[in-house]
């Protein structure tokens, strides 16, 4: 059953329901990261600009880069986002950014409680932020889509409304312009019922202008399953059970196409001798969980490491398993082309001219660098090794439909 819920039925958590020190940090957040609300578009971000974050050694702390073919912005995390013990107690767990560039949300845990403290919410123009917090002992949380105006931030949840009490799961959304400071946060719940004992939370997919893409998947549980997503729109309060679209695992999709790659084992075609894990690369137009929708474009007796969309989506870069000093691009008309690079360069993320990479300098720091296929151009030097937050919009240049990779039979 379906409830709306601006207030939960226990006493909520605010400044005074703390322990000291959770207090004192909620303090020192709220000065840091309370400013006024800007509902309006702040300047949104190119096709071309990933988000990427490089933490400082070990700690959670470090650098959002925006970095294009042409250049980069920065903003520095320091731990004041995180509470005063961040490098031990108090840790990153994962970040999002809204699909419009404008926010990026961070979830904290505490590791000796075993629980989610609370989520900033950061202005990546550096113009502050705000935070909210969970309304129950949160236990595990997976951060899942900005509105389309960036406003609310959906999450799936499992937690307990006292130490005592059962796990319970769902999806909730928060809407990021209250107050931390109040006795009331504002906010949507969606329960998911338990099945066959199990706890259950979501997958959360998109969230469009027709409510929140969500797929019920047991918590804790080892594998998970393809399914049809269903839709909530927690505004109103209706959902609606099947959507037509499909959350399938392990995928690395092409979002402005709905194009997947996935990396399989296939024993029709060959694998050498002492070769292990994925021999070929499966494609998908459009996602099914339909296994007979997919096929094969490229297969390698050594073994593949990774496959990536580059190129604005015109290609795919290729690592095969053991080689270090050379990708393959694999081009939509079925053509594979050798491209060379040095060792210690690790592949970030694809680009609309080509791609980003890392890798050590002189100065023991890490370079984010561009590559097309004519040139390469050094961006910025920082600490820590990059992790993407959002990719760029890759696929705009594509004609709709795209065309299709040429599929690869196995030798007869």
């Amino acid at each position: 059953m379906l409830k709306i819920i601006h207030r939960l039925n226990h006493q909520p958590i605010t400044p005074q329901t703390l322990p000291q020190s959770c207090r004192i940090i909620l303090l020192l957040l709220s000065l840091l990261l309370l400013t006024a609300f800007q509902p309006e578009p702040t300047q949104p971000v190119t096709p071309d600009e990933a988000i990427l974050y490089m933490a400082y050694e070990d700690t959670p702390q470090g650098i959002v880069l925006i970095v294009s073919p042409d250049g980069y912005r920065d903003l520095v995390i320091d731990q004041s986002y995180y509470g005063s013990d961040s490098s031990g107690r108090y840790q990153r767990e994962q970040m999002i950014a809204s699909r419009d560039g404008r926010w990026l949300a961070i979830s904290v845990r505490d590791t000796q409680e075993d629980s989610l403290l609370w989520v900033p919410i950061i202005a990546l123009d550096g113009s502050g932020g705000n935070t909210f917090f969970p309304p129950w002992i949160a236990r595990a949380a997976k951060l899942g889509s900005f509105s389309p105006d960036g406003r609310y931030l959906a999450l799936a949840l499992v937690g307990q409304e006292s130490p005592d009490s059962p796990l319970i799961g769902g999806v909730m959304v928060f809407d990021i312009a209250s107050s931390p400071e109040s006795d009331e946060q504002t906010m949507w719940w969606l329960p998911i019922e338990p099945r066959d004992g199990q706890v259950m939370w979501a997958e959360i997919g998109g969230w469009n202008a027709h409510g929140i893409e969500f797929l019920p998947v047991c918590y804790d549980c080892a594998d998970l399953t393809a399914g049809e997503y269903a839709l909530w729109e927690p505004f109103t309060g209706t959902t609606t059970p099947q959507t037509g679209r499909y959350f399938v695992p392990h995928l690395t999709m092409l979002e402005s196409t709905g194009e997947a790659l996935r990396l399989e084992y296939d024993a029709n075609f060959p694998l050498n001798a002492g070769a292990s894990g994925a021999n070929v690369i499966r494609y998908l137009p459009a996602i099914t969980p339909d296994a007979a929708a997919w096929t094969t474009i490229y297969a390698d007796p050594r073994g593949i490491e990774s496959a990536h969309w580059v190129l604005d989506g015109q290609a795919l870069l290729v690592q095969p398993a053991g080689v270090y000093d050379l990708w393959l691009l694999i081009y939509r008309d079925g053509r594979v082309v050798e491209y060379p690079h040095a060792l210690g360069i690790r592949f970030v993320v694809g680009s609309t001219e080509g791609w980003f990479v890392e890798g050590g300098n002189a100065d023991g720091y890490t370079d984010i660098t561009h590559i097309s296929l004519s040139a390469s151009s050094n961006l910025v030097g920082a600490s820590g090794g990059a992790y993407v937050i959002r990719p760029p919009h890759l696929g705009s240049s594509l004609p709709d439909p795209p065309p299709p990779f040429p599929s690869l039979a196995p030798a007869s």
